[in-house]
C-alpha cells in the first residue's frame, strides 16, 4: 500500500522519472498514510511543522482568525 502511495505522489509531482528510485524508495520507508477527520487539523498556529503533507483525497483549508475574531480563509488545498 505504502507503495502504491509513493508511486501515486511521483506520478502526480511527475517526478518519477527525475528523482532515482533508490531515494523513492527511502522517502518510501520514512513516509506514512494519516486521515484527518473533519474539524482536525494538520498543523495549528504557532506550531513548528515537522512533517509535510500531500492530499490523496478531499479538501483541506489553510485558514487564520484576524483582530476581529473573523475566520478568513487564506487557501484550499484541492486533492492531487
Amino acid at each position: 500500500m505504502k507503495k502504491d502511495y509513493i508511486n501515486k505522489v511521483a506520478d502526480k509531482l511527475n517526478i518519477k522519472n527525475t528523482v532515482p528510485k533508490e531515494e523513492l524508495t527511502k522517502f518510501c520507508a520514512r513516509s506514512k498514510k494519516i486521515t484527518i477527520k473533519k474539524d482536525e487539523y494538520f498543523l495549528r498556529a504557532g506550531e513548528i511543522p515537522e512533517r509535510i503533507g500531500f492530499n490523496l483525497g478531499g479538501l483541506l483549508r489553510l485558514y487564520y482568525i484576524n483582530e476581529n475574531g473573523t475566520e478568513v480563509v487564506k487557501h484550499f488545498c484541492v486533492e492531487n
